[in-house]
């Protein structure tokens, strides 16, 4: 007979003042604000496990938000042109509006599966829930949403008690809000806000005076991701005046309720889950697409941009720019040619990329890498980075890159996934010779600072010379100081140290998410790399390759076999050309 487990009271965030003593609690999980160590001592607390990732469910999932972003964004475009009494078309407000509305709804799906599990396998007596205005929780814009999302508990909290407290049984104690009783996880958007804010107003001014060297038709380049040097000599190639282009920041518009109410339909949805993210686009869809839209048009029509250019290319600005977003989607209207080029490394080779579904989907050429999946609008180039002078030191450290966990903004739970990856990289230190532990560099980005503090003080615990780069080191500087590279998770940083040719080893744990959301496509080349050691998917044969080549990593790695195979991989994956203003020219000038 199975006992019975025990009522406990449940925090989504652990207050302290509302923590009783002699009352059993139960904690969403150690990944979120974690109560001081002394405080736990004299609780009867648990944390709730992390849940493991069904594999099956990850692509119904991902398809799923797809297909339901994709249904209310046509919605939408109805709704917002009854508003602002326009008539654009779906492309139009899928390019402004999409980027937000995917992952948004992706996110309320990890919400939302994460409370149904937590009420389906704990014993909750009631929940404690803190009133958040609803004011506090709708952003100025597609950036303001992501620093609202990964900052604080405060949006989390809110989405947590809405599911709790409307779409459970459980019952909810309300208690009182207060703001500085949140943890602040993340200073790194917020510290150099203001600064960076007056700098833009100055080049903005100083870049409008350059606009008037700009033909009507000039062709729009805005971050590009190309050097400075590259930007002006294929501006010259184009035989275009070389402009720098910026855009002011989003009007701050405040929210009005009243203007929000029925903006999506509740009686068209077909679940509950549907029925919640109908009222939560409604209450919570950016200002700057509602109330403040009239000023974004009109900040965007200011610009003193060519007034009909023969392309619009970005690689960067295609979710978080709202000037550049409408400006962008006012000229589609009037045919100007879209093109994107590819942002990040888990392009082409991860499964799961709302990113990627909806850049390819809205412009009207997808400049990739190298790569193609035989898509008509895919244009196989090379990698947008600026070629920088980067050499590995063969006496150097062992740098480690650590994996991200952003807040769980996927449609399904990844801390399960993300605590094997932790687990695992503490066991490959482990099976280290000491004078290659005492070598070890792991690079953290700043905010993996969400990483709980009794994890950190384990892993410190168990490798006290452990050097931890919190990325305020740049990658190329770290890798100067290093002769091998070891990553753990699918993104950029694997092909921008095979790009440079730098001593790489990647691990993807065969049983981890991370393995399988690889694409069939992609699988022969990464097998390829395996076959030469680069890849692996053991800790045991990653920390195999590690002992055997550290004294000599050169010998391995310039072996002509091990080149050959890296190559091929960035032949797809991280091309370089030799003459890349030649090549970008003719991607940007093509006929479509």
């Amino acid at each position: 007979m199975v006992a019975k487990k025990k009522s406990r009271i449940f925090f989504i965030t652990p207050i302290e003042d509302y923590l009783g003593k002699n009352q059993p609690v139960l904690f969403l999980n150690k990944f979120n604000k974690e109560p001081s160590l002394k405080l736990l001592q004299k609780l009867d607390y648990q944390f709730i496990p992390h849940f493991k990732i069904d594999k099956n469910q990850q692509q119904k999932n991902f398809n799923f938000v797809l297909d339901l972003s994709n249904t209310l964004i046509i919605e939408l475009t109805d709704a917002l042109n009854g508003i602002h009494g326009t008539s654009y078309s779906n492309r139009y407000w899928k390019i402004l509006i999409g980027p937000w509305v995917y992952w948004f709804i992706s996110i309320l799906l990890n919400r939302w599966i994460t409370i149904q599990e937590i009420v389906k396998k704990n014993n909750i007596n009631k929940a404690i829930i803190l009133n958040v205005p609803r004011e506090n929780l709708v952003p100025t814009d597609f950036l303001d949403f992501a620093f609202i999302n990964r900052s604080t508990d405060e949006w989390d909290h809110a989405i947590y008690g809405i599911i709790l407290k409307d779409w459970t049984n459980i019952v909810c104690e309300i208690k009182n809000y207060d703001k500085e009783k949140f943890n602040q996880k993340l200073n790194i958007f917020s510290v150099t806000k203001s600064y960076k804010k007056n700098i833009k107003h100055f080049l903005v001014k100083a870049a409008s005076i350059y606009s008037l060297f700009s033909r009507k038709t000039d062709g729009v380049l805005f971050e590009s991701s190309l050097g400075f040097k590259e930007l002006v000599k294929l501006q010259f190639s184009l035989g275009q005046f070389p402009i720098l282009r910026i855009t002011p920041p989003t009007p701050k518009t405040p929210a009005n309720f009243n203007y929000r109410k029925n903006l999506l339909s509740s009686n068209k949805a077909k679940s509950p889950f549907e029925n919640f993210v109908r009222i939560l686009v409604s209450e919570q869809i950016p200002t700057c697409y509602l109330e403040g839209y009239k000023e974004l048009r009109h900040y965007a029509k200011k610009l003193n941009w060519p007034t009909n250019p023969k392309f619009i290319f970005t690689s960067n600005a295609f979710d978080g720019d709202e000037i550049f977003k409408i400006w962008t989607a006012e000229k589609t209207e009037k045919n100007s040619c879209y093109i994107i080029g590819q942002h990040g490394g888990y392009y082409g080779t991860g499964k799961f990329s709302f990113s990627e579904n909806h850049e390819v989907s809205t412009c009207d050429r997808f400049l990739t890498w190298g790569w193609t999946d035989q898509n008509s609008k895919h244009f196989p180039s090379f990698m947008f980075k600026e070629v920088k002078k980067v050499k590995h030191n063969p006496k150097g450290n062992l740098l480690l890159t650590d994996r991200q966990l952003i807040s769980n903004i996927l449609p399904w739970n990844e801390q399960k996934s993300y605590e094997t990856s932790y687990n695992n990289q503490l066991k490959f230190m482990s099976m280290l010779p000491l004078n290659i532990q005492r070598k070890i560099v792991i690079r953290c980005p700043s905010y993996h600072l969400m990483q709980s503090e009794t994890e950190k003080i384990k892993m410190y615990k168990k490798f006290p010379s452990l050097n931890i780069d919190k990325g305020t080191i740049s990658m190329e500087n770290q890798i100067n100081r290093s002769r091998l590279v070891v990553h753990n998770y699918n993104g950029t940083p694997i092909l921008e140290t095979l790009f440079y040719n730098i001593p790489t080893l990647i691990y993807f744990n065969s049983d981890n998410s991370i393995y399988h959301s690889l694409r069939s496509s992609a699988k022969p080349y990464f097998d390829k790399l395996e076959s030469v050691g680069i890849f692996h998917t053991s800790l045991v044969s990653l920390s195999n390759k590690v002992t055997e080549v550290w004294d000599d990593v050169n010998k391995w790695w310039h072996h002509p076999v091990t080149q050959k195979e890296r190559y091929a991989f960035c032949y797809r994956y991280a091309n370089n050309v030799k003459d890349r203003t030649k090549m970008l020219k003719k991607a940007l000038t093509y006929p479509l």
